[in-house]
C-alpha cells in the first residue's frame, strides 16, 4: 500500500516536471526570440546613426544628434516615436529611391492602420487650420530651414486644438526657435543606406510581429 502510494506519487511527480520543462522551454524560446527582436531592431537604429533607443512593447524611440547651422536653422536633434499599433505591416513594403541635392537617398513608407480613421481625420483638419492660420508652414511638413517666429505657436496650437496628435508618429525637431512636434498617420524612414535601411526595415518588420502590435 505504501509503495502503490509512492508509485503514484513519483508518477505525478514526473508529470508535473515535464510539464513543467516542456511549458518552460517554450516560454523560454519566446523570451529569446523577444529578446533577439529588440537586439536586432536597436542595433539597425544604431548602424544608421540613432542614439537614445527605447523599446518599450509596441512604441520605439530614438534620436539624432545634428551639427547646428544657419541653413537648418539651428538644428541640433531630432526625436522619433513609432506607434506600431497605428501601422499596417500586414502588404509588401518596399524601399524606393529619390534624388535630392545631387544625393540618392532611400525610404520606406509604413501605410497607417485604417481603424484610426477618427484619427487621421482630426490630423487633417489640424493641417488645414495651420495652413490658413499660418500660411507658408505646411504642417506637417514643416521643415527646419523654414522655422521662425510662428515656431512656438503652432506648437501651443497643436498642443491645445489638437491634443490626441501624440497617439500618432511623431517627429520633433529642435531648433533655435523651439521645439516643433509633428504627427503623421503613416511611417516614414529615409538613408543614404539602402543595406542598412533595409536591414531597419525587416527588424522593425520582426519586432512588431514579435509583440503583435
Amino acid at each position: 500500500m505504501i509503495l502503490q502510494k509512492r508509485t503514484g506519487g513519483f508518477s505525478l511527480w514526473c508529470l508535473t516536471l515535464l510539464l513543467y520543462s516542456f511549458l518552460g522551454g517554450e516560454v523560454f524560446g519566446l523570451a529569446q526570440d523577444s529578446d533577439v527582436a529588440q537586439q536586432n531592431l536597436k542595433s539597425s537604429l544604431s548602424e544608421m546613426g540613432y542614439v537614445e533607443v527605447h523599446l518599450e512593447g509596441c512604441k520605439v524611440s530614438f534620436s539624432r544628434l545634428v551639427q547646428p547651422s544657419q541653413r537648418n536653422g539651428g538644428l541640433h536633434r531630432y526625436d522619433r516615436v513609432i506607434k506600431l499599433g497605428t501601422l499596417n505591416f500586414d502588404g509588401e513594403i518596399d524601399v524606393r529611391s529619390t534624388e535630392a541635392g545631387g544625393k540618392t537617398y532611400y525610404y520606406f513608407i509604413a501605410p497607417p492602420n485604417e481603424a484610426l480613421s477618427d484619427l487621421h481625420h482630426d490630423a487633417e483638419v489640424f493641417r488645414q487650420w495651420v495652413n490658413v492660420k499660418f500660411p507658408g508652414v505646411n504642417w506637417p511638413d514643416y521643415f527646419p530651414a523654414q522655422h521662425d517666429f510662428r515656431t512656438e505657436a503652432v506648437e501651443q496650437f497643436l498642443h491645445d486644438q489638437f491634443p490626441n496628435f501624440a497617439k500618432l508618429n511623431l517627429w520633433a525637431n529642435f531648433t533655435k526657435f523651439g521645439r516643433s512636434s509633428l504627427a503623421t498617420i503613416d511611417f516614414r524612414m529615409y538613408s543614404e543606406s539602402k543595406p542598412k535601411l533595409e536591414r531597419f526595415k525587416t527588424a522593425l518588420q520582426a519586432y512588431s510581429r514579435q509583440f503583435e502590435c
